[in-house]
């Protein structure tokens, strides 16, 4: 399968990985691979997969095709790790977190009839739990490349730079858009108080869960602008709709 990006170091060899670190993001959207040594990329390429809604197995397929065919895959790294970019996520405070049920998190969410693996990653910072589930026929093609401790959720990381990115003083509103998902996060004076993430069918469900959340903390989006990351184009209808 014909990656929609490729880059390769001139001077980088797949025969000489194991001073190397590899990363991957792997999603119902797209699949990306990192190879990089301390702050320098030497390898990248990045998928895209045409899944469809109503079915799940072209995304399985081109899934198996890809890693299958990816020499870089099959190299030894000094450290691996794979970001599942799932939409299905969600923050549980310490407090109310279990981890012999967390199927019951995505109760409303997701439909009974499928099948999934759950996962979760404590934040201390945070004093609380990212809570997360992916389809299992997807997770199964990713096992054999990554031990279980290697995987994780994108949102850690998505959460620990907007972190960095929000004001000293004040709110601070964030959005990611990944396809027809979305992650908002809402930081008051750096410290993370609200993370969901949305699933909408038209541009309006999207504005209408963005002006939900601003009036939930009593923000005006006037006076606060919105904070906009992810897979989306200055010219397409979400935007133009946001940015009025």
């Amino acid at each position: 399968m014909t990656p929609t990006f490729a880059y390769q170091s001139p001077d980088f060899s797949l025969e000489n990985t194991s001073s190397v670190d590899l990363r991957m993001v792997a999603g119902d959207l797209c699949v990306s691979l990192l190879l990089s040594k301390g702050n320098r990329a030497l390898y990248v390429k990045s998928w895209q997969i045409s899944g469809t809604e109503q079915s799940n197995l072209p995304l399985v397929a081109e899934l198996r095709t890809i890693l299958g065919g990816e020499l870089a895959l099959q190299r030894s790294y000094t450290n691996k790790i794979c970001a599942l970019a799932v939409p299905a996520s969600t923050l549980v405070p310490k407090r109310l977190f279990s981890s012999s049920s967390l199927e019951k998190y995505f109760k409303l969410l997701l439909s009974p009839e499928g099948q999934y693996q759950y996962d979760y990653m404590h934040l201390p910072a945070l004093d609380a739990y990212l809570v997360w589930a992916t389809e299992k026929q997807m997770h199964q093609l990713l096992n054999p490349y990554f031990d279980a401790n290697q995987f994780t959720h994108l949102a850690v990381s998505l959460i620990s730079q907007f972190s960095l990115q929000a004001q000293v003083n004040g709110f601070s509103v964030m959005a990611n858009i990944r396809g027809q998902n979305v992650q908002i996060l809402v930081f008051d004076r750096q410290h993370l108080v609200f993370y969901n993430a949305f699933e909408f069918s038209k541009p309006n469900d999207l504005l209408y869960y963005i002006l939900l959340i601003y009036k939930q903390f009593d923000l005006n989006p006037s006076n606060l602008p919105l904070q906009l990351s992810g897979t989306l184009l200055e010219d397409s209808e979400i935007f133009r709709l946001i940015l009025r």
